[in-house]
């Protein structure tokens, strides 16, 4: 599974979270349990990357992956 499709919170957790009930809506950067502590996470100011209209950044669970280096270059295109 690639990380960016993963919330970070455990089942209990994403029961009673907002974010979770509408699997389309991403975890937004302000939640502690979005965090990315993986070595493969830098956020980027390319805005080559950040512009990049061929990301699909609808692929990422968590509003942080959507200025993450490794998810900009690595993730789904559309």
């Amino acid at each position: 599974m690639a990380c960016w499709s993963e919330r970070g919170c455990d089942d209990e957790m994403q029961a009673g979270c907002p974010h979770a009930a509408d699997p389309d809506e991403q975890c937004p950067t302000a939640c502690f349990f979005a965090k990315c502590d993986r070595p493969t996470h830098r956020t980027t100011g390319d805005p080559g990357l950040i512009f990049d209209p061929t990301v699909d950044r609808r692929a990422a669970a968590k509003e942080i992956c959507t200025q993450c280096e490794f998810f900009l270059v690595n993730g789904p295109r559309l």
